[in-house]
């Protein structure tokens, strides 16, 4: 099981046929990948946040999303579906290797002295959600009473400290065991799909 193994596979001993049977996750050109539901995260994203009155959503992402344009290209449909609006100052990105500094950008985004602040966060990678929370704790925004989060996981998914928080992701157990089906399968000369689609789970924080 490779998870995002983005290279070719071409002249290296992954194509020979003695090679044990390969399932990659997320990202790769193997003979059969497992490709996490992106679209239907961001519908159930903001469509979770638009039931919950939001108008204005801000996005702390980990940095692979492309330039700002290519981001918001993706998004800019389902913004106008529910009516919600953005801008650049919101969209936000922080790495995963460095994640702490989640906390400082959601202060600045979130500080008494902002005229404008956003209702609605979408935090993209469960790496940033602890420091992010906490950014945005620190800036004496309350949660959810003044803004409604939507992040990321993987679950089973450690708790977190706030309540009302809305987790979009993956079922880890589920997705191995998808896998190693088609591990199974394959070595035992059935046919696998090229590609399959991965669907999130929700789970909001009580």
């Amino acid at each position: 099981i490779m998870v995002r193994g983005d290279f070719s596979f071409h002249d290296t001993p992954l194509k020979d046929p003695a090679c044990p049977p390969i399932v990659n996750i997320d990202v790769g050109p193997g003979p059969c990948t497992i490709i996490f539901d992106q679209q239907e995260f961001w519908e159930i994203s903001l469509k979770s946040l638009a039931d919950k009155g939001c108008k204005r959503i801000a996005f702390l992402h980990n940095g692979i999303a492309g330039t700002h344009e290519e981001f918001l290209k993706k998004l800019n449909p389902l913004l106008n579906k529910y009516e919600l609006s953005t801008a650049p100052h919101w969209v936000q990105a922080c790495s995963a290797y460095n994640a702490d500094w989640s906390c400082n950008t959601m202060l600045l985004m979130m500080h008494k002295g902002q005229n404008e602040r956003p209702d609605g966060l979408v935090i993209m990678d469960d790496n940033l959600t602890e420091w992010a929370l906490e950014g945005v704790l620190r800036s004496g925004v309350s949660i959810p009473h003044e803004l409604h989060i939507v992040t990321h996981a993987n679950f089973p998914a450690p708790p977190l400290k706030c309540k009302g928080i809305i987790q979009v992701g993956c079922d880890i157990d589920a997705l191995l065991k998808m896998a190693i089906g088609f591990i199974e399968r394959t070595k035992k000369g059935e046919n696998v799909p090229e590609v399959v689609t991965f669907s999130p789970i929700v789970h909001t924080v009580p």
